[in-house]
């Protein structure tokens, strides 16, 4: 029996000026322009928050987990930052994204979640 990959997109809106490009091998990201409501910086820490529970509870390796918690931190210092970098925040939220592909309601979750952190980065 072959495992055959699933397709899966994340859709971001907001108030975007760029591109984040591809997260992962079947992960095309696509970035609307919009006039959303522009989050906060508390509003955004809170949902690296629920990321980390999502995570926490997931069935990742211990290992996995880890590295996934290395790069949610690296964005979210990021995202505190005076002047954040943030291509980097960005570049490290789509690692997370690859990791969970595989995880199709995960990554669902995820995606409401990365969604507006990327629109807001962008």
């Amino acid at each position: 029996m072959t495992n055959k990959p699933v397709s899966q997109s994340i859709h971001i809106t907001g108030n975007v000026s760029g591109q984040i490009g591809i997260a992962g091998n079947n992960i095309r990201q696509h970035i609307e322009k919009s006039n959303d409501k522009q989050l906060t910086v508390s509003e955004i820490l809170e949902l690296f928050k629920r990321m980390e529970t999502l995570i926490q509870g997931s069935d990742l390796s211990d290992v996995q987990k880890t590295k996934v918690t290395t790069y949610l931190e690296t964005a979210k210092e990021e995202v505190r930052a005076d002047e954040p970098d943030k291509d980097f925040a960005v570049k490290s939220l789509e690692k997370v994204a690859k990791i969970f592909e595989s995880s199709n309601k995960i990554f669902k979750e995820l995606q409401h979640m990365i969604t507006p952190i990327v629109g807001w980065l962008s």
